[in-house]
């Protein structure tokens, strides 16, 4: 099943995972639903999600690339680290390019909803529409 979410969905959604799996270990299906999607690091696989996390990153190199400072002939200005430098204006326009791409960009991503968990508890509301 996929249901619309933007990448900042998404982000709220994983380290709330993380977080939760980090205090709970049981064998429950929610604990499944939740690596099903993030992933097992202690396993070894991952998620459902980590294409989405892969083309959010394509995505938002693509930007860098679109925004960093070039010299006369074009080639790409990188500082000492190699990172990409950019120009005041062009920063400022990567910035709202990042904020467009987190924020409104919608997609459809995989979830695995489940039923049957105990709901006497409280969940984050990110797990909603992901996982409960």
């Amino acid at each position: 099943m996929e249901s619309k979410k933007t990448y900042q969905d998404l982000f709220n959604f994983s380290n709330d995972a993380i977080a939760f799996l980090s205090n709970n270990d049981s064998d429950t299906k929610l604990v499944y639903a939740i690596k099903k999607l993030v992933g097992d690091k202690s396993a070894g696989k991952k998620g459902l999600l980590a294409k989405v996390f892969n083309d959010f990153e394509e995505r938002f190199e693509d930007l860098k690339l679109e925004f960093a400072a070039t010299d006369s002939d074009g080639f790409i200005i990188r500082n000492e680290k190699g990172e990409y430098r950019f120009r005041k204006d062009d920063e400022k326009k990567l910035n709202r390019a990042f904020k467009a791409l987190r924020t409104e960009t919608f997609i459809d991503m995989p979830s695995y909803i489940i039923t049957d968990y105990d709901q006497t508890k409280e969940y984050p509301d990110s797990f909603k529409g992901f996982v409960i």
